[in-house]
């Protein structure tokens, strides 16, 4: 009986984590902002104002696809998951100035700092698996 090939990559199961981590950071800090008693202890400011219910659905949304797209990628390596992947943290990177939520800056700062590290832990997978591949 032979066993399966399985190609792991440990970058997939630190993005299933990035993943988990802007759904719950997405919920904390839309509580954060909608209750500006909460957000002035936290950060001495009122709530940024503008910010409108996109800017705090997106991270939500693409934390549960960086979620499931990087924990198929853990269970059947994929290339195509990987650039899938890469495109969800592009779109987080970027996100801030496209729903104009880059007044706050804890916001800005967790869709900036997850977006490139799940951008490029998929595409050191990708570089990874192509090594691999050559050797």
């Amino acid at each position: 009986m032979s066993r399966p090939n399985w190609k792991f990559h440990w970058q997939d199961v630190v993005n299933v984590a990035l993943g988990l981590w802007v759904f719950v950071s997405a919920a904390f800090l839309r509580h954060a902002m909608a209750d500006p008693a909460l957000w002035h202890s936290m950060t001495g400011t009122p709530p940024p104002e503008g910010v409108g219910s996109a800017a705090m659905w997106s991270p939500a949304v693409v934390g549960v696809a960086v979620t499931f797209v990087a924990l198929f990628a853990v269970l059947a390596f994929r290339a195509w998951l990987e650039w899938l992947t890469m495109a969800l943290g592009l779109w987080l990177f970027v996100s801030p100035w496209v729903f104009d939520f880059h007044a706050s800056a804890a916001l800005r700062w967790n869709a900036i700092l997850t977006g490139v590290a799940v951008a490029a832990l998929a595409a050191w997978a990708l570089t990874a698996e192509r090594a691999k591949a050559m050797r």
